[in-house]
């Protein structure tokens, strides 16, 4: 025979409605009223739970609510995904900003410098060819008509390169070139013939 902790136990684990007819549990609550009042109102909660489970029922089938969950579930990813190309462009768009106001601010490589080369022995032509190469951002380098003279302008180091270029060949074209005169001879000795 079935005890009132088997039936319970038995209630607690399974459906009131499964229960056969005829089964030990049914047979004992038919002769317990203890288990028999617990077993109805187990009846009655199922039943409750069932009515109102079949009264929130979707408006949806279930592919319909398995797309919208879908989409959902994209939606969130878009945004999670847009938030970090947002942030990604926020960083680059101040990486860009501080490196024009670095290069804004800085003066001395800014700076100009200007200087007229006066010229020994090259041609004005020979000088601007010679310092062209080195003037690359912002410099020039021109003759002064009538005059053996070129005028240098670019930033400094440009502008040092290109007067160094200058004056070394022009330095070169005025080294003291070899004459033609007679080794010294030494004293003659009176007496010997």
């Amino acid at each position: 025979m079935t005890t009132c902790a088997e039936c319970l136990s038995a209630m607690s684990t399974s459906r009131v409605s499964d229960l056969e007819p005829g089964s030990s549990i049914a047979l004992h609550c038919a002769t317990c009223a203890d288990c028999s009042r617990v077993a109805e109102e187990v009846r009655y909660a199922e039943h409750r739970l069932a009515t109102a489970l079949n009264e929130q029922r979707s408006g949806l089938d279930s592919s319909e609510l398995t797309v919208a969950a879908m989409k959902g579930s994209e939606r969130l990813r878009r945004l999670r995904v847009g938030r970090w190309i947002q942030s990604a462009l926020i960083v680059a768009g101040c990486y860009v900003f501080f490196v024009f106001m670095e290069q804004r601010t800085k003066g001395d490589e800014a700076a100009i410098t200007t200087r007229t080369v006066t010229l020994q022995c090259i041609q004005p032509e020979q000088a601007i060819a010679l310092a062209s190469p080195f003037l690359r951002s912002k410099g020039v380098v021109y003759s002064v008509p009538g005059i053996p003279a070129v005028i240098v302008r670019g930033k400094p180091e440009e502008f040092r390169r290109a007067v160094s270029a200058i004056e070394q060949f022009d330095v070169k074209c005025q080294l003291p070139r070899a004459t033609t005169q007679p080794a010294p001879t030494s004293p003659a000795k009176p007496g010997k013939d």
